[in-house]
């Protein structure tokens, strides 16, 4: 048997190529479209039996039939022979004589096993040693090389239940074949690779035929997107001894009848189909002959037809190609595949030609060219060219028409089924022919074969009819084509995409205006880029649908299309015409599917990643657009109607799932605009509005939906309202137009990105459409503009409101009402540290009338400008000036932070923190990596605090082992001291408690940080916000000083104001209160690496779980005091964490950015800090009583009542915010349970809680019965009301000692005082309690208390204390 030198079976793809950007998503959604349940689908819809499909295996010389019987007769009467001699043979492998001795136990029936699965593994073997026997049998004697008695080939099998090489599914096939010269190639343990397979087998229990179609689909589908020169498949389902045959062609799965493998008649049957496998043409296999793999240069060798714009008759020309840009991955359709070719093997590497390969319908014996695409092309450009048109932006036919199997053969759908396609028909009268002008909707089946169908298939370009081709008839063509482009994927910007849609759109609307042609087929993969002048274009390409319309450019009701792209009149196969509206709204489609799937290949290619990902942990999760490409026609177009039913529905069900990075803000803009003008157009009525039919009263002649009815009540359809010359073309009009402006907005910005950077400005201010503004941080919205850093000035209103790419917002007021600007302004600009983690302080602008003002919000102030009147020059020259600077400034200077950068490509966060460490003052800097932080920083003022789960290797960034903390803390200006510095105070108290001894595994421990550096020369600080300003604002406020640290007294209205409405992390309060305030506070940017890994409280399960977790922290909080000396100072829900240790929860305290060293009476002078809701009543009211560890306690109480309250799980406490903000809404008097613990001034929520606290009564009216009911909150009901009663209502202590009001003693005169009167002393609990004695007795009790409350907990959570 010769070796040819060109091979036809598949190529070893390069590592490298891909498949096209529609066909991406199916290989992303492989993870539920292919699942078995869509597999069954296809099986119940496609699948049909004829008895004698192997007959499309026989040889057509009728000598090799003759000798296909003789070697099939000789094969059945020695098989047993054979399979003795292997096994028994001992010099044949082991595992080979045992697969001999399964297969005669298989042949015989004996082959049993109880468990189905391992019944399979045994089949493996078995079939396997059958076709061994088969090739052995046909191995030519060398003396008859060559002869004509000689087979083709012979058949193998790989090894079984391996995954092959070349799959993109983590999936094993049961068996597979590959075509070998001789039997000598035999491989016992070779893996299965998709590019070389010639057909599947899949084995099964005996009563599970239809679960092996299922995974046989599956599979086969592979050999399709791995082999370019498929025609058709072969695959074979073994279900016990039950041996079936089946054929895949372009629209059906056709089955043989069983083929008994114990019976004498089934054996020969199958093991002819094996020798006919060996004896027939290559195309007979599944192959095309004109398709060649040329193995020594590894290139494709391609044969296209010889059709020309000048000539129908000359010879094919010869291309050469690498691997396909475009693969046909589906298993049903037109198998449309795309190659960059050159007809110059030389120059195979540097192509200048498009090569088309497909199989689309056609009608049989009809010589109509209306549908032909090389005659449509060649007609569509020579009116172009009539008309003085340029064509390079259009595709350009060079030559093509019908592929042929030889000189006698077309391809087509009668060659892949000859010689049995006449005998299927006569075997299904039922079913008949298209009936191509009835569209009539009873064609059940013709819709159901689209279900699960992918996005190069066009198996629905058949009319819905009663009546249905058994085998839709199919032609073979290929087309050269130029100019040759680029697949969307290939684009690196959204911007780019937007001008290649562009094009394209203006291509299809001069095609369709000038040349009278209708596209109706715009879909990711028939649209390609290309460059021209240097400058990315767009090219419309495949016409493999375009119909030839008249002069009101409407076509009859006809199903085609790409189903995730079809219009939802398309899908349904409505009665409604068919328009350049459908075209328009496929765009739509278009763009909203590359949105959330991403434009480039890297950007699909993490999104597939993190989809994959979601579904291997939540079986029933659904991606976004699922619905547009799983189920049948009328599935996908209720989901399409659904989320296009309003603008606000589109926004949540699709643009929101947009991807985040650079460019798909205009993306998004472009498919809100698209959505608007197409659907919902204000220039015309209602009528025409929308998608669902609207009551218009009795006078319009339009016909209702009962036509029986005598009522006069009328209901249009919008979509045959639209159809209507005039509103067509306002539509049209309008569409042209939104596509010319953003084509505009992208070119401007793609082009000055590729300039000189060094001349241009780093990046454009773009306001972001007037409305309703979403952000993370809250479900509240506000009207306003969002200024984002996304493209170019020239665009108004482009894009949509979304706080996680802005920049700055706008609020404009009426003339005189700049307080309520600067109020709403504050509100909209929290969200901006809520939704940027990195970001330093914000920006914002007020106008009220024609006066601007530019706000700058730090840490601690908001700082506003003068008035800048824009009817002035003056003004509008300093307002422009403003907006250019933020055009040109470095990042750091809009407010972000450069050492914290967002990755898009992996979607994490670069996190670079300090290098000091416990063991060195000055390292380098260490990268971390994390995705969203778990702590933001959600108010306006503070700290701003940020927690991430991190990893410093990238790898492992969803494995993290290690938290970053980054905040603002206040610091003294040129000051050494390390007092008040978190990593030295860290630091210090490890190396105490390793020093005595104690394990430090429930304490926070740092790994390195310190002040975060905005480059070598500067730290980040204050006054690096505020350079070169900040001496100006000192000078401008000399009534405002400094700090006078000492100094009590309560005249600081300033900043208590600020603190008002403060949240949990919000420590502006960390000032002293004083008569002299600083203007701008000193703070610092530090950063910190601390282990362990830690939940936050949201996070715990149960109020089980939360006491051991408090009561583990305040352990901590009592060694930390009693053997290191530092008093914490905050203790909050945010700064105690929950950890695991051998199976069990713990509790670990963090954030030591208040705490302070005290010496041995472990109290501290007055100064105000921590988090306002927990802060205790002395601390909130600034007395001058000094701080000790009974604020904390107190501190403690309350995170106790708030959880208590709020509830603890994230679950529970979005559920209470649900019930609070109904409440509100329905009662806007309405204040909810401690609600006057975070709002107000600090002397207001400190009254609050003494009101809450006067007794123990009123401890439980105000607050405990506030608390959940369900299951443990009894017990933290418990734990509040001990801590109040022990921490102030102490009944071992004297009654001076009690509460937290003031009491009067009444003193009788001394003797010998010149007074006789009685005294009156005042005695305040809180100094009372600070003398030690009290304050150890309350300690120890408060101690004892969360003890024994702990001990309880773990009772009732692990059924033990120990």
């Amino acid at each position: 048997m010769s070796q040819p030198s060109v091979d036809s079976t598949p190529q070893k793809k390069r590592s490298g190529s891909r498949s096209s950007a529609t066909n991406f998503a199916s290989d992303c959604t492989d993870q539920w479209s292919l699942r078995m349940d869509d597999a069954r689908k296809e099986r119940e819809y496609r699948r049909f039996d004829f008895d004698d499909i192997a007959r499309c295996a026989l040889p057509k010389n009728s000598t090799l039939r003759d000798l296909v019987d003789k070697r099939t007769k000789e094969i059945s009467h020695r098989l047993d022979d054979i399979l003795v001699e292997r096994s028994q043979d001992p010099e044949t492998p082991a595992l080979v004589r045992q697969a001999a001795n399964e297969c005669r136990k298989w042949l015989r029936g004996e082959l049993i096993s109880k468990n189905s699965s391992r019944y399979e593994k045994v089949i493996y073997p078995a079939h396997a040693a059958l076709i061994r026997c088969i090739a052995g049998h046909l191995d030519p004697e060398p003396t008859s090389a060559g002869g004509t008695d000689e087979a083709k080939r012979v058949l193998l099998p790989y090894a079984s239940d391996l995954k092959p090489t070349g799959s993109d599914k983590r999936i094993r096939i049961d068996g597979a074949l590959r075509s070998c010269a001789d039997a000598s190639s035999a491989d016992d343990e070779l893996r299965p690779d998709y590019r070389d397979i010639v057909l599947v087998a899949e084995a099964k229990w005996r009563r599970e035929q239809d679960k092996a179609y299922d995974q046989l689909i599956r599979y086969t589908r592979q050999v399709y997107a791995n082999q370019p020169n498929r025609r058709f498949a072969w695959g074979v389902t073994i279900c016990a001894t039950l041996v079936r045959v089946i054929l895949f062609e372009n629209d059906r799965m056709v089955s043989s009848k069983d083929m008994d493998v114990t019976t004498s008649t089934g054996l020969a049957a199958y093991i002819k189909f094996i020798v006919s496998l060996c004896f027939c043409e290559e195309h007979q296999l599944g192959y095309d002959p004109s398709m060649t793999w040329c193995s020594e240069n590894e290139y494709w060798i391609i044969k296209c037809p010889g059709r020309t714009p000048d000539n129908d008759d000359e010879q094919p020309a010869t291309y050469y190609a690498r691997d396909p840009v475009f693969v046909a991955d589906h298993l049903f359709g037109r198998h449309t595949r795309g190659f960059y070719a050159s007809d110059d093997p030389e120059l195979v590497d540097q192509p200048d030609t498009f090569i088309k390969d497909a199989w689309p319908h056609a009608e049989r014996g009809s010589e109509d060219t209306s549908r032909d695409e090389l005659a449509i092309l060649q007609d569509i450009v020579q009116q172009l060219k009539t008309r003085g048109i340029d064509t390079t932006g259009y595709v350009r036919p060079v030559r093509g028409g019908t592929v042929r199997l030889d000189d006698d053969h077309d391809d087509n759908t009668d060659t892949v089924l000859d010689p049995v396609v006449g005998d299927i028909e006569a075997a299904h009268p039922q079913m008949g022919t298209i009936a191509e002008n009835d569209e009539t909707d009873a064609g059940a089946l013709a819709t159901k074969l689209a279900a699960g169908r992918g996005k190069d298939d066009e198996a629905c370009a058949i009319d819905d009819s009663s009546w249905v081709e058994v085998i839709p008839y199919r032609v073979h063509r290929r087309l050269a084509l130029k100019p040759i482009g680029k697949p969307l994927y290939a684009l690196s910007s959204p911007y780019e995409l937007i001008i290649v849609l562009a094009d394209a759109m203006t291509a299809h609307s001069k095609i369709l205006n000038l040349c009278g042609y209708l596209h109706r087929d715009i879909s990711t993969n028939n649209i390609l880029a290309i460059e021209v002048d240097g400058r990315v274009r767009g090219v419309l390409i495949d016409f493999d649908c375009a119909i030839k319309v008249g002069s009101q450019r409407r076509v009859r009701a006809e199903r085609t299309g790409t189903p995730p792209f079809m219009s939802i009149n398309n899908l349904r196969n409505s009665s409604v015409e068919r328009s350049e509206l459908d075209d328009w709204e496929s765009l739509l489609y278009v763009v909203c599917w590359l949105g959330v799937y991403g434009v480039s290949g890297a950007n699909q290619s993490k999104y597939q990643a993190d989809i994959e990902r979601k579904c291997r942990t939540d079986k029933n999760y659904k991606p976004p657009l699922y619905a547009w490409e799983c189920g049948t026609f009328e599935e996908v177009a209720r989901a399409k109607k659904e989320n296009l039913e309003d603008m606000g529905t589109f926004t949540g069900s699709v643009l929101n799932h947009f991807q985040r990075e650079d460019g798909y803000a205009m993306l998004k803009s472009l498919a809100r605009r698209l959505h608007k003008r197409l659907l919902f157009n204000s220039h015309l009525d209602n009528k025409y509005m929308g998608m669902v039919k609207v009551y218009c009263g009795g006078d319009d002649s339009d016909e209702s939906d009962d036509d029986t009815s005598k009522s006069t009540v009328v209901f249009v359809d919008p979509f045959a309202k639209r159809l209507e010359q005039k509103a067509r073309d306002q539509i049209n009009k309008d569409l042209m137009k939104t596509m010319a402006h953003y084509k505009a907005a992208a070119e401007l910005r793609d082009g000055l990105n590729a300039s000189d950077a060094a001349s241009n400005p780093k990046r454009f201010l773009l306001v972001c459409g007037s409305g309703q503004t979403q952000t993370k941080a809250s479900e509240n919205s506000s009207l306003n503009d969002l200024i984002c850093a996304v493209v170019d000035p020239s665009v108004t209103q482009l894009g949509e409101a979304n706080s996680t790419n802005t920049v700055l917002f706008v609020k404009a007021e009426r003339s005189g009402r700049q307080d309520l600007a600067y109020c709403q302004l504050i509100h909209d600009t929290r969200s901006l540290y809520a939704d940027q983690p990195n970001r330093r302080f914000a920006w914002g602008v007020t106008i009220c009338a024609t006066l601007v003002r530019v706000i700058l919000f730090e840490n601690d102030r908001m700082v506003s400008s003068k008035d800048m009147d824009v009817t002035t020059s003056t003004g509008l020259a300093a307002y422009i000036k403003f907006i250019v600077s933020l055009c040109f400034c470095e990042e750091h200077q809009l407010g972000y932070d450069p050492s914290m950068t967002w990755c898009s490509e992996n979607k994490y966060w670069i996190i670079k923190c300090p290098g000091r460490t416990p063991d060195n003052d000055d390292e380098q800097p260490a990268t971390y990596y994390a995705r969203d932080p778990v702590f933001v920083a959600d108010h306006l003022f503070g700290r701003h605090t940020r927690g991430f789960y991190a990893s410093d290797d990238p790898e492992l960034v969803d494995q993290p082992d290690t938290f970053i903390k980054d905040a603002w803390p206040h610091a003294e200006r040129g000051s050494e001291d390390t007092s008040r510095d978190e990593l030295a105070i860290l630091q210090d108290i490890v190396q105490q408690l390793k020093t005595r001894g104690i394990d430090t595994t429930g304490y926070v421990r740092p790994v390195r940080g310190g002040t975060v550096r905005l480059d070598d020369d500067h730290d980040d600080n204050t006054d690096t916000v505020l350079d070169p300003v900040v001496g100006d604002i000192e000078a401008a406020h000399p009534q405002m000083g400094t700090i006078a640290e000492n100094d009590e007294t309560d005249a600081g209205a300033l900043a208590t104001k600020l603190a008002a409405g403060c949240g949990k992390d919000d420590e502006a309060c960390a000032i002293d209160d004083s008569s002299r305030v600083e203007v701008i506070p000193y703070r610092v940017h530090r950063r910190l690496a601390l282990k362990p890994i830690g939940k936050p409280l949201y996070a715990l399960s149960s109020p089980y779980e939360l006491i051991i977790v408090l009561a583990d922290a305040m352990t901590a909080h009592s060694k930390i005091l009693n053997l290191c000396g530092y008093l914490h100072r905050d203790i909050s829900t945010n700064n105690i964490l929950a950890i695991e240790v051998d199976g069990r929860v713990r509790g670990v305290l963090i954030d030591f950015d208040c705490a302070i060293k005290v010496g041995s009476q472990r109290r501290v002078r007055a100064e105000r800090t921590g988090t306002p809701p927990f802060m205790s009543i002395n601390n909130l009211r600034n007395s001058s009583v000094e701080r000790s560890e009974l604020d904390d306690w107190e501190s403690l109480l309350y995170v106790v009542c708030w959880l208590g309250v709020y509830g603890v799980s994230e679950e529970e406490q979005s559920s209470y915010q649900a019930d609070i903000e109904k409440k509100c809404r329905t009662n806007k008097y309405y204040k909810p349970p401690l609600y006057a613990w975070e709002c107000g001034t600090f002397e207001e929520v400190a009254d609050s809680k003494e009101r809450c606290l006067t007794g123990l009564e009123r401890f439980t009216s105000s607050v405990l019965n506030h608390f959940k009911t369900e299951p443990g909150y009894d017990m933290l009901k418990e734990l509040a009301h001990e801590l109040c009663q022990w921490l102030l209502f102490n009944m071992e202590l004297d009654r001076a000692y009690r509460g937290v009001v003031k009491v009067e003693n009444f003193r009788h005169r001394r003797p010998g005082t010149r007074v006789n009167t009685n005294t009156t002393i005042v005695e305040d609990p809180f100094v009372k309690r600070l003398e030690k004695d009290a304050r150890d007795k309350i300690n120890d009790d408060l101690a004892e208390v969360m003890d024994l409350y702990k001990r309880a907990a773990v009772t009732a959570l692990y059924g033990s204390c120990q």
